[in-house]
């Protein structure tokens, strides 16, 4: 059920397109946005859904999937606390290309198209902040369809490099991580534990992970060869 947020723009403020905007402007759009709940498991939006409205994360963790010709699933973005989804929908098509399914219970804002787009009038910055925000998504990309290219070890270690703390707890399932990775549960459990024995890093329990080594794992992510 979707209920107006008692502090709406405590969840705005984390996005980095409206970070940079006054507290006024902050607490306007936070006045429009609708906060929700999502329990671990559930979708955002389905493939095919109507594309109507940004998510904001404010507290979880969600995986934007695509079903493959095949029946498998490719897992194309992970989203966490200050990331958002849905804008591609709110320019450029009417239904969503793929889903958005929560890794973890999630508390979400929700802002729905005809409030962005009055908000894209009322500050301009924010278009261009947007527009920055999309460059940087191509950019990530392309980095990952190069990183591809880059053993397991590497594509890992670039993975736990780019995680907010030292130490964390993985988003989702390990089966999801491998494959978001582009490699099987099997490789990344050996990889998992062939860098805990070098002392690149340690699970002090499952699914939670410290980053020992950093300076380590960033000679791995620099490896370059054929994907495993």
């Amino acid at each position: 059920m979707i209920t107006k947020a008692h502090a709406p723009h405590l969840c705005v403020a984390t996005v980095p397109i409206f970070q940079h905007l006054p507290q006024p402007m902050l607490e306007q759009i936070g006045s429009v946005v609708q906060h929700t709940h999502f329990a671990k498991g559930e979708p955002l939006y389905l493939s095919g859904s109507p594309a109507t409205a940004l998510y904001i994360i404010h507290e979880g963790s969600v995986k934007v999937s695509r079903s493959l010709a095949d029946g498998r699933e490719q897992i194309v973005r992970l989203l966490e606390p200050g990331d958002f989804d849905g804008d591609h929908g709110l320019f450029v098509t009417e239904q969503h290309e793929a889903a958005a399914t929560a890794t973890a219970p999630v508390s979400a804002c929700v802002l729905y198209k005809r409030e962005f787009q009055r908000l894209l009038k009322d500050a301009p910055e924010v278009s261009f902040a947007v527009m920055q925000e999309l460059t940087r998504r191509i950019d990530q990309l392309e980095a990952k369809a190069t990183g591809a290219m880059a053993p397991v070890e590497g594509r890992l270690a670039a993975y736990l490099l780019a995680q907010p703390q030292p130490e964390f707890r993985l988003p989702m399932k390990k089966k999801d991580l491998a494959q978001y990775l582009g490699t099987t549960p099997e490789t990344l459990s050996r990889r998992l534990k062939a860098f805990g024995q070098v002392g690149l890093i340690r699970e002090v329990r499952p699914s939670v992970i410290r980053v020992l080594d950093p300076a380590g794992l960033a000679r791995q992510s620099a490896l370059q060869g054929p994907a495993h």
